[in-house]
């Protein structure tokens, strides 16, 4: 008896650690995206100040749909053979109705942004967000305990 409870305790400290760090990490990679993007826009503070939370905004839209839509339906396509043809239709138009929506997020960051920052920072947010998913596997690569 003794032995099971000190097993669930070690079990339930294990996943703790587990958590925090993987939470940790979350955090960090969120903060280097922070300021990598935003010096990449040059952004001032008071822009960043009003840009981030209409970014995050943005970011969360996304990943929701990508996880209703994308990912359920690209995993379901990797076993094509043991679909109907309804079920593959009706992955593939989640995949279309998962890129619609990517694009009618995309046109509301736009125009939220506007009036925030200039056109210039605007077009420079795509590369911005390309060469940050770069520059963090890299850094995931090499560790990103390396600070």
């Amino acid at each position: 008896m003794n032995m099971k409870r000190y097993f669930i305790i070690i079990l339930v400290s294990i996943l703790s650690f587990g958590t925090s760090f993987s939470q940790d990490k979350k955090e960090r990679i969120e903060t280097f995206k922070i300021a990598f993007i935003s010096k990449a826009l040059n952004l001032t503070s008071d822009e960043a100040q009003k840009f981030w939370p209409i970014f995050n905004e943005y970011e969360a839209k996304k990943s929701e749909s990508k996880k209703k839509y994308l990912l359920p339906s690209r995993i379901a396509l990797t076993n094509i053979n043991g679909l109907s043809e309804k079920d593959i239709e009706t992955h593939i138009n989640n995949i279309f109705i998962h890129k619609s929506n990517e694009i009618e997020y995309q046109k509301d960051l736009y125009k939220k942004l506007k009036s925030i920052i200039s056109l210039k920072k605007i077009g420079a947010l795509a590369t911005a967000e390309s060469n940050f998913k770069l520059e963090l596997i890299k850094k995931l690569r090499q560790g990103l305990s390396e600070d």
